[in-house]
């Protein structure tokens, strides 16, 4: 498995990061991890936003404190994923369909394990947070995270459902 890091967004890496959601919208995928990255014109001004989230400063009322990073393979320094750890995640948040980790790879780089190991990398991050568990939330479609999570020591906890009528799974990770 190639190296990967976590790297928090920079201005430095604009070109890259829009490179990286260019290739999310051409194929059509989600944008899981993104922390709203694709709906921003100014990238600089996601940047400070996701810098002051961090901080937990102008943080929307119902939203969990949380970090977004990018997903560097250090042999080419290439973003090949995104994710969101929401470290602020109370009870409530969880019963609305909030988990603790949101995580996403770029369409060329998926099928090559690299969604186990973001994961893996994430729960090491999550430590520094004294974060007991961890809660992920899926649909029951997305047979790969399902997969992914399993391989990191995920056990369904039950079933959340959305406000929209959206049914999840939820997965608990005990951090050790």
């Amino acid at each position: 498995m190639d190296e990967l890091i976590l790297e928090f967004p920079t201005y430095a890496r604009e070109k890259d990061a829009k490179e990286y959601i260019d290739e999310l919208r051409s194929s059509n995928s989600h944008f899981n991890g993104c922390d709203d990255l694709e709906k921003f014109q100014d990238y600089r001004e996601w940047v400070d936003r996701v810098v002051d989230w961090n901080k937990g400063v102008n943080l929307p009322n119902d939203y969990a404190q949380a970090i977004t990073y990018f997903v560097v393979r250090v042999k080419d320094n290439k973003i090949i994923g995104m994710v969101n750890i929401r470290y602020g995640v109370t009870e409530e948040n969880v019963k609305r369909g909030v988990g603790h980790i949101g995580s996403g790879v770029r369409p060329t780089e998926r099928k090559k394990g690299y969604g186990t190991e973001i994961l893996r990398i994430c729960l090491k991050e999550c430590k520094k947070y004294n974060l007991p568990e961890i809660h992920l939330n899926v649909k029951k479609e997305n047979i790969s995270a399902i997969r992914t999570i399993e391989k990191n020591k995920g056990k369904l906890n039950g079933k959340i459902v959305m406000d929209n009528g959206e049914k999840l799974l939820n997965y608990i990770i005990e951090i050790n």
